[in-house]
Protein backbone atom coordinates (compact mmCIF):
# COMPACT_ATOMS: atom_id res chain seq x y z
CA UNK A 1 0.00 0.00 0.00
CA UNK A 2 1.29 3.60 -1.14
CA UNK A 3 1.56 6.38 1.26
CA UNK A 4 -0.84 9.31 0.43
CA UNK A 5 -0.17 12.46 1.15
CA UNK A 6 -2.87 14.76 2.20
CA UNK A 7 -3.63 18.45 3.73
CA UNK A 8 -6.12 19.58 5.92
CA UNK A 9 -7.29 23.21 7.22
CA UNK A 10 -8.55 23.88 11.02
CA UNK A 11 -10.04 27.26 11.61
CA UNK A 12 -10.01 28.45 15.22
CA UNK A 13 -11.31 32.20 15.62
CA UNK A 14 -11.92 33.41 12.10
CA UNK A 15 -8.08 31.85 11.12
CA UNK A 16 -7.63 29.20 9.22
CA UNK A 17 -4.10 27.09 9.45
CA UNK A 18 -3.56 24.56 6.65
CA UNK A 19 -1.49 21.25 7.80
CA UNK A 20 0.18 18.96 5.01
CA UNK A 21 1.96 16.03 4.98
CA UNK A 22 -0.57 13.73 6.73
CA UNK A 23 -0.33 10.39 6.19
CA UNK A 24 -3.23 8.24 6.21
CA UNK A 25 -3.24 4.65 7.21
CA UNK A 26 0.82 4.31 7.82
CA UNK A 27 3.00 6.18 10.37
CA UNK A 28 6.35 7.73 8.41
CA UNK A 29 8.41 4.28 9.21
CA UNK A 30 6.03 2.82 7.05
CA UNK A 31 4.48 0.07 9.99
CA UNK A 32 0.49 0.41 10.58
CA UNK A 33 -0.59 2.61 13.02
CA UNK A 34 -3.14 0.15 14.45
CA UNK A 35 -6.04 2.66 14.49
CA UNK A 36 -5.91 3.27 10.82
CA UNK A 37 -6.51 6.93 11.62
CA UNK A 38 -4.74 9.73 10.55
CA UNK A 39 -1.25 10.53 11.40
CA UNK A 40 0.07 13.52 11.99
CA UNK A 41 3.25 15.65 11.97
CA UNK A 42 4.95 17.01 14.67
CA UNK A 43 3.74 20.69 14.22
CA UNK A 44 -0.04 19.51 14.09
CA UNK A 45 0.62 16.97 17.24
CA UNK A 46 2.23 19.85 18.96
CA UNK A 47 -0.80 22.52 18.16
CA UNK A 48 -3.29 19.87 19.55
CA UNK A 49 -1.26 18.90 22.40
CA UNK A 50 -1.24 22.82 23.48
CA UNK A 51 -5.07 22.69 22.93
CA UNK A 52 -5.64 20.24 25.25
CA UNK A 53 -3.40 21.37 27.89
CA UNK A 54 -4.91 24.44 27.93
CA UNK A 55 -8.22 23.00 28.08
CA UNK A 56 -7.38 21.03 31.21
CA UNK A 57 -5.45 24.28 32.71
CA UNK A 58 -8.97 25.71 32.13
CA UNK A 59 -10.90 22.95 33.91
CA UNK A 60 -8.35 22.60 36.61
CA UNK A 61 -8.70 26.11 37.62
CA UNK A 62 -12.82 25.27 37.22
CA UNK A 63 -12.69 22.81 39.59
CA UNK A 64 -10.63 24.45 42.19
CA UNK A 65 -12.53 27.17 42.24
CA UNK A 66 -15.40 25.07 42.66
CA UNK A 67 -14.31 23.13 45.21
CA UNK A 68 -13.03 26.07 47.34
CA UNK A 69 -16.88 27.19 47.50
CA UNK A 70 -17.93 23.77 48.94
CA UNK A 71 -15.24 24.34 51.37
CA UNK A 72 -16.77 27.96 51.69
CA UNK A 73 -20.33 26.58 51.95
CA UNK A 74 -19.11 23.52 54.41
CA UNK A 75 -17.81 25.76 56.95
CA UNK A 76 -20.84 28.36 56.89
CA UNK A 77 -22.89 24.67 57.73
CA UNK A 78 -20.35 23.36 60.60
CA UNK A 79 -20.77 27.20 61.88
CA UNK A 80 -24.51 26.27 62.87
CA UNK A 81 -25.53 25.14 66.36
CA UNK A 82 -27.08 21.28 66.36
CA UNK A 83 -30.42 20.84 67.43
CA UNK A 84 -31.05 20.03 71.21
CA UNK A 85 -33.33 17.32 72.89
CA UNK A 86 -35.48 20.36 74.32
CA UNK A 87 -35.79 22.23 70.43
CA UNK A 88 -36.99 18.86 69.43
CA UNK A 89 -39.72 17.95 72.10
CA UNK A 90 -40.75 22.06 71.58
CA UNK A 91 -41.60 20.74 67.89
CA UNK A 92 -42.95 17.72 68.90
CA UNK A 93 -45.33 18.78 71.41
CA UNK A 94 -46.05 22.23 69.16
CA UNK A 95 -47.32 19.87 66.69
CA UNK A 96 -49.40 17.56 68.86
CA UNK A 97 -51.08 20.66 70.07
CA UNK A 98 -51.57 22.12 66.19
CA UNK A 99 -53.13 18.24 65.70
CA UNK A 100 -55.54 18.77 68.42
CA UNK A 101 -56.58 22.24 67.24
CA UNK A 102 -57.19 21.00 63.79
CA UNK A 103 -59.42 18.32 64.89
CA UNK A 104 -61.39 20.45 67.42
CA UNK A 105 -61.28 23.11 64.29
CA UNK A 106 -63.06 20.15 62.68
CA UNK A 107 -65.20 19.24 64.55
CA UNK A 108 -67.26 22.32 65.80
CA UNK A 109 -67.83 23.04 62.19
CA UNK A 110 -69.61 19.72 61.74
CA UNK A 111 -71.55 20.68 64.80
CA UNK A 112 -72.28 24.08 63.39
CA UNK A 113 -73.50 22.36 60.21
CA UNK A 114 -75.27 19.87 61.73
CA UNK A 115 -77.41 22.36 64.41
CA UNK A 116 -78.15 23.89 61.01
CA UNK A 117 -79.50 20.63 59.66
CA UNK A 118 -81.45 20.33 62.79
CA UNK A 119 -82.80 23.50 62.89
CA UNK A 120 -83.64 23.51 59.51
CA UNK A 121 -86.06 20.46 60.43
CA UNK A 122 -88.88 23.24 62.42
CA UNK A 123 -89.69 24.41 58.83
CA UNK A 124 -89.68 21.44 56.95
CA UNK A 125 -92.26 19.94 59.76
CA UNK A 126 -94.37 23.17 58.94
CA UNK A 127 -94.27 22.63 55.38
CA UNK A 128 -95.30 18.84 55.80
CA UNK A 129 -98.14 19.98 57.69
CA UNK A 130 -99.44 22.50 55.85
CA UNK A 131 -99.00 19.57 52.40
CA UNK A 132 -100.63 17.06 54.89
CA UNK A 133 -103.72 19.71 55.26
CA UNK A 134 -103.58 20.21 51.62
CA UNK A 135 -103.76 16.50 50.96
CA UNK A 136 -106.77 16.46 53.05
CA UNK A 137 -108.83 18.95 51.25
CA UNK A 138 -108.08 17.42 47.86
CA UNK A 139 -109.04 14.04 49.11
CA UNK A 140 -112.10 15.59 50.26
CA UNK A 141 -113.12 17.32 47.02
CA UNK A 142 -112.15 14.31 44.88
CA UNK A 143 -114.45 12.03 47.16
CA UNK A 144 -117.74 14.50 46.40
CA UNK A 145 -116.87 14.30 43.00
CA UNK A 146 -116.65 10.18 42.43
CA UNK A 147 -120.15 10.71 45.04
CA UNK A 148 -121.80 13.05 42.74
CA UNK A 149 -120.62 10.65 39.57
CA UNK A 150 -121.93 7.48 41.32
CA UNK A 151 -125.67 9.50 42.07
CA UNK A 152 -125.38 9.69 38.20
CA UNK A 153 -125.28 6.31 37.43
CA UNK A 154 -121.28 6.71 36.36
CA UNK A 155 -119.38 3.67 38.02
CA UNK A 156 -115.74 4.36 39.05
CA UNK A 157 -113.07 2.13 37.03
CA UNK A 158 -109.84 1.54 38.37
CA UNK A 159 -106.24 2.85 36.66
CA UNK A 160 -104.26 0.59 35.77
CA UNK A 161 -100.83 1.26 37.41
CA UNK A 162 -98.51 3.45 35.62
CA UNK A 163 -101.19 5.30 33.97
CA UNK A 164 -102.08 7.97 36.35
Amino acid sequence: MAKSSNSFTVIEGGISKVYTNVVLGKNQYGAGSGGGGFEVDAETKNYLDAKVEAVKAQNDARFSEVITKLDSFNGKLDSFNPVSWQQQAGIAITGIVVTIGLVFSVLAYASDRFDSGIGAMGAIDDTLDVQRELNAAQDKRLNRVIQLLERQGFEPQAVPEGQD
